[in-house]
């Protein structure tokens, strides 16, 4: 098989398990049975998700994806309409070591890193989201 089409097709997988995966994990189960288990495990899945980086600002991973749906409906004749939502959450308090980025996390970032010279730990997290209101984005 063509190395191209085999990654087309990994990937095209990749994204069914992961889509099958989250709307319904009975589901995800049973078909992963019924073919004797040619998709991949449920710790697997959420192993490639956790790789999403959930750091301050405004991440690109979920603009963009907003940004192609949109143009596939665009391509269809529908133009995209979201709700922007706004909701704060509270945190646990805890600063940590993070060994990957090498430095501590739990203080207060807008997105354009924490204050150095007055470091405060996070109380509260405004989260912000778009909801597809004529399609299913979020």
């Amino acid at each position: 098989m063509n190395p191209t089409i085999y990654h087309f097709f990994l990937q095209e997988l990749k994204a069914l398990a992961i889509a099958l995966q989250f709307y319904s994990t009975k589901a995800y189960n049973f078909v992963r049975k019924t073919f004797m288990n040619s998709l991949t495990n449920i710790t697997t899945i959420r192993k490639w998700l956790s790789n999403i980086e959930g750091k301050p600002g405004f991440s690109g991973l979920p603009l963009n994806l907003l940004r192609v749906k949109a143009d596939e409906q665009r391509k269809k004749g529908i133009n995209t309409l979201v709700a922007v939502m706004l909701d704060d959450m509270a945190l646990h308090k805890e600063i940590e070591f993070d060994f990957s980025d090498s430095c501590f996390k739990g203080f207060i970032d807008i997105g354009c890193g924490s204050d150095i010279v007055n470091p405060v730990p996070a109380r509260d997290v405004l989260v912000i989201m778009a909801v597809g209101i004529n399609s299913y984005i979020k």
